[in-house]
Order: C-alpha cells, then sequence, then structure tokens
C-alpha cells in the first residue's frame, strides 16, 4: 500500500487546542461584559478571522493595544497562550481581590487580541 496515498490524522499535541476547541473558548470568554468577540475578515478561502475586544464600557478615548499570536502557521504556542491570557483576565474580572489591579490596567487602555491570524494553516 502506497503510505502517500493514506489519508492522514493530523498529529496530537497535549495541552494545546484544536482551532475547534480554541473557538469554543473565545466564544465562551465572550459571554463576559467586558470582551467581544468579533469577525474582522475572512480568509481567501472564506474561513472567519476572529479578534476579541477586551475593554472597560468607555474606552472610546483609549489607546489600543494589539496582541497577536500564531504569527507563524506551525506556532501551536501563540494561539493557545493568548486565549490563556483571555481566559485569565476574565478570571480576574470576576475575582474580588484582583479586580482592582485590572480594572487599573483597563482603564488605561483597550486591548484587541488576535489568537490565530491563520485559521487555515492552523487547522
Amino acid at each position: 500500500v502506497d503510505a502517500s496515498a493514506q489519508e492522514v490524522a493530523p498529529p496530537e499535541f497535549p495541552g494545546f487546542s484544536s482551532l475547534e476547541r480554541l473557538q469554543e473558548r473565545w466564544k465562551a470568554a465572550d459571554a463576559h461584559p467586558s470582551v467581544t468577540l468579533f469577525e474582522y475578515g475572512a480568509t481567501k478561502d472564506g474561513v472567519p478571522l476572529h479578534a476579541l475586544k477586551i475593554a472597560s464600557d468607555d474606552d472610546s478615548e483609549l489607546p489600543a493595544v494589539l496582541i497577536v499570536g500564531s504569527l507563524d502557521p506551525d506556532d501551536l504556542l501563540g494561539a493557545e497562550l493568548v486565549t490563556r491570557v483571555v481566559e485569565r483576565w476574565v478570571t480576574a474580572f470576576g475575582d474580588s481581590e484582583q479586580r482592582p489591579a485590572w480594572n487599573a490596567v483597563f482603564e488605561r487602555a483597550q486591548f484587541y487580541v488576535i489568537p490565530c491570524p491563520a485559521p487555515t494553516a492552523y487547522a
């Protein structure tokens, strides 16, 4: 049997999420009132490009900070790392001891997070 003709499943990497799982995690973060998940475009194949905005209620005049993960399509760590950062922020918002410090951060800037700018390569 010709091995090149067989369909090969992508490798499993323990501790790293699939693209589908990352998207589920972004949607879960979007449930927080300070987080907005949105599409900012699509790949040439029509796959949606997602970003998250994390900001206080009145953020229109605040400077913006852009955080991008997985710039290299082979980079699994970048998308996982920035997704975990977003989850950490959401958790901190709910923790009365951590909230004051994080509120101070979000009173000074709004954050745009693009965890996976090349989703077709990541999948």
